[in-house]
């Protein structure tokens, strides 16, 4: 009978243990307790009317945390973390208020505006990277092969560089928005310069009664000069120079645009007398998409920026356009398919600068500032020359 009761009391004790386990799970995730249950989609913040859901606030402290542990090359302590978490919430919700201005403003960001900025300019690891460089300095040409090429795709870079400037564009014509609107006055201007560039020298010795020895302390040149031996580093002063800069600007001018327009009509006669369209753009553009014979590859019209649009729009198909000014240049453009309101189409980029004569004229202004200050120690002399010019 006792072995009989022994059996049946291991059962019930199998099932008192699940009908608890059971019965804390149902009341915990029921919200019994007084408190709801937390998934992935519950709000942990509200900006504005617009959630910050538990998972994306999750997703993100995750990923600062590998970051920093990269970066330390440990762990994080149970601090750090929680500091890591903090640092996820405020950007999040930086991210949030930018957003809701962006859209209160209207800024949008376009393809177009992205393709142009990864040829033109790199983010700063890319353009620092040394397999990107020539004798030190960024290669363009370099960059532009990498982009084109599988390593670049496969890599990921391509949806790296999207994602970075869908968040450097909105925030730079955020910026360029605000900053319209910014007025300093004449006095505000000159205070500013003032408390940046003037200066004083100032030398005084501090004398503090409690320190001051008693006169029957004596005190010998031996003993000041041992003590100056031995404490030399306390006594060295760090360098100081003043420098004066004068800068000479390459201004471009109406007969600089003229001739950059000259230069896009003549690369155009050359093609409708018979050259090739990619190996004249391979020649003589200055954009990134110039190793790919100009190509632009599949777009919406709307994506490029409204001059170049507009000349999408009216240009038939195989032909090539009149000269196209944008913000970025001039333009010869040709339409090599159209489907609805998507083209694919080339272009040869020409930028504005100064023309041979202008650059003479530049650098004749520079010669004269080293005849008249090149070779002298005295800063009066390099004043006079600034005046002079």
């Amino acid at each position: 009978m006792l072995s009989s009761m022994r059996s049946s009391a291991k059962y019930i004790w199998i099932f008192l243990i699940l009908f608890f386990v059971g019965g804390f799970l149902l009341v915990d995730t029921s919200g019994l307790l007084g408190r709801a249950q937390v998934t992935p989609g519950t709000a942990v913040a509200t900006v504005n009317g617009d959630d910050i859901t538990y998972g994306t606030w999750l997703a993100v402290s995750q990923q600062l945390s590998e970051q920093r542990e990269q970066q330390i090359g440990r762990s994080l302590t149970l601090d750090e973390r929680q500091d890591v978490e903090n640092e996820a919430f405020e950007q999040l919700i930086s991210e949030t208020l930018l957003r809701q201005e962006y859209e209160r403003r209207g800024i949008r960001v376009t393809d177009a505006e992205i393709r142009q900025l990864a040829f033109s300019q790199p983010p700063p690891e890319l353009r620092n990277s040394p397999e990107l460089q020539t004798d030190g300095q960024f290669d363009p040409a370099k960059y532009a092969r990498f982009l084109a090429s599988p390593v670049a795709r496969q890599q990921g870079l391509l949806v790296q560089l999207e994602n970075y400037y869908r968040q450097e564009i909105p925030r730079g014509k955020l910026f360029a928005q605000v900053a319209a609107d910014a007025y300093v006055s004449n006095a505000e201007l000159w205070r500013l310069w003032q408390d940046q560039r003037d200066s004083a020298e100032v030398s005084f010795v501090a004398l503090r009664p409690e320190l001051v020895p008693d006169a029957e302390v004596q005190v010998t040149d031996a003993e000041v000069r041992s003590y100056f031996d031995a404490n030399r580093e306390n006594f060295e002063r760090v360098g100081r120079a003043a420098v004066s800069l004068l800068t000479i600007e390459r201004n471009i001018t109406a007969a600089d645009t003229a001739a950059s327009r000259a230069r896009a009509e003549q690369l155009r006669t050359r093609i409708a007398a018979g050259e090739d369209f990619a190996e004249v753009a391979r020649q003589e553009s200055i954009d990134g998409s110039s190793a790919q014979g100009g190509e632009l590859g599949r777009a919406a019209v709307s994506d490029y920026v409204p001059e170049f649009a507009e000349a999408l729009r009216t240009l038939a198909v195989g032909t090539v356009s009149e000269p196209v000014l944008t913000q970025f240049g001039y333009h010869v453009i040709r339409v090599d398919e159209r489907q609805g309101d998507s083209v694919e189409a080339r272009h040869i980029l020409l930028p504005i600068a100064q023309s041979d004569s202008n650059a003479v004229a530049t650098d004749r202004v520079a010669d004269r500032l080293a005849a008249l200050a090149a070779t002298s120690d005295d800063p009066a002399v390099f004043d006079s020359a600034a005046r002079a010019l």
